[in-house]
């Protein structure tokens, strides 16, 4: 199947290295050969991995803390004779804080104690998330760029290679993803850093690195 050839536009081509794109046997050789790569990624994984869960986001338990404040003392007036209008700037207000509430993440998007790295691969097509700074996806891309180089010899089509925030999403030839929303009825939390799946939403802001061994 190596040198089986392929056909472009009905006419034929022999093979002289390498496999045809859309081979049969591609994918099979390439999850063979990129073995490796996965398990070099479970131990980098291992490593960079850090802390349980986020710390929790102060502003939005103040918010919490607020409308739970406003509930108790709905409770207080409900039934009340003359204190339907304050009843009613209570309601109102416990609506503000919630929507409020609803654009605030309920973890601490700057929690340096916090990261976590995804990966995902698709034959020779591979994708890494990380919850982090760009620092820490400019070192993984690094470590896994001079993996590829020196132990599998491959080499990295740096054209397809780059790393982008989670906001842009991104297309492969294989793959496509796109960061959305974690609330339905809620717009898109902004943080100033961080992110799966965004393949990664997730958390908010997401390094991704996009990779692709030739």
């Amino acid at each position: 199947m190596l040198d089986a050839g392929y056909l472009e536009e009905w006419t034929y081509h022999a093979t002289y290295s390498g496999v045809p794109q859309g081979s049969i046997v591609s994918p099979v050789l390439a999850n063979i050969y990129l073995h490796e790569l996965d398990l070099f990624m479970e131990t980098l994984k291992d490593e960079f991995n850090q802390g349980k869960k986020r710390k929790k986001n102060l502003n939005y338990n103040r918010c919490c803390g607020k409308i739970e404040r406003l509930r108790k003392k709905w409770d207080l007036l409900k039934g009340k004779e003359g204190k339907e209008q304050e009843l009613q700037d209570i309601r109102e207000e416990i609506r503000r804080v919630d929507r409020l509430r609803k654009q605030l993440p309920s973890g601490d998007p700057f929690d340096e104690g916090y990261k976590r790295l995804f990966y995902c691969r698709f034959a020779d097509d591979f994708a890494i998330g990380i919850i982090g700074s760009f620092a820490d996806a400019e070192k993984i891309r690094q470590q896994v760029a001079t993996f590829v180089q020196e132990t599998l010899k491959l080499t990295i089509a740096e054209e397809k290679s780059h790393i982008c925030h989670s906001k842009k999403g991104m297309i492969t030839e294989t793959m496509r993803q796109q960061k959305r929303s974690t609330r339905k009825n809620g717009p898109n939390r902004a943080m100033p850093k961080s992110s799966w799946l965004t393949m990664g939403n997730s958390e908010v802001w997401q390094t991704i690195m996009l990779l692709r061994s030739a």
